[in-house]
């Protein structure tokens, strides 16, 4: 599949993006129906990369409008996401892991990859789980201002379950928070 139509329309919604920023005096563009957030999703980049174009011409076009699109997305409403099993920069270039400000490692084959992923600044580098308690969630989207929350799953008999999709059946987007200090929160 040839991806370079897919980065180019990207790249050209991103800079029309600046281009009203920038005749409106806006520093950051807010999310609304005409310039709605836009996530590119690009799983396996390795896979992506080694596929990137037929001539070194297209790959090279490729790789420069992707390092564009992650160096410019964050203020104009684009959101990237790569993914991939490895990490180092034979797969992925340099300059575009580096324009990542947050980078999660699921699972490394140990420290080098780590280092690679870092940059070499190992001093970032620290083990945490985002997840603590059964039943934990994070969801981020424009409902919630696009930032991310946390929740819990409310694990219920069935009876309760219909209790509380009646409640919330006529809620439009408005999510009810779980109180996790109540005693008969089950969690």
């Amino acid at each position: 599949m040839d991806f370079l139509p897919v980065l180019t329309s990207i790249e050209n919604e991103m800079l029309r993006r600046y281009n009203y920023m920038a005749e409106n005096a806006m520093s950051e563009l807010q999310i609304s129906e005409t310039s709605p957030q836009i996530v590119l999703v690009i799983d396996e980049l390795p896979a992506f990369m080694m596929n990137v174009g037929s001539t070194k011409e297209r790959a090279s076009r490729t790789i420069e409008l992707l390092k564009s699109i992650v160096n410019q997305c964050r203020q104009c409403g684009i959101t990237v996401v790569l993914s991939g099993q490895t990490v180092g920069s034979d797969v992925i270039p340099t300059a575009v892991r580096s324009s990542f400000a947050q980078r999660f490692l699921l699972k490394i084959q140990g420290m080098e990859q780590l280092k690679i992923a870092c940059d070499g600044r190992m001093e970032e580098a620290g083990l945490v789980s985002i997840f603590y308690l059964p039943g934990q969630v994070a969801a981020c989207s424009s409902y919630t201002r696009n930032e991310y929350v946390y929740g819990r799953v409310l694990l219920a008999d069935v009876e309760q379950r219909q209790r509380n999709i009646g409640a919330v059946s006529a809620d439009k987007h408005d999510l009810a928070c779980l109180n996790w200090e109540d005693e008969n929160y089950l969690g």
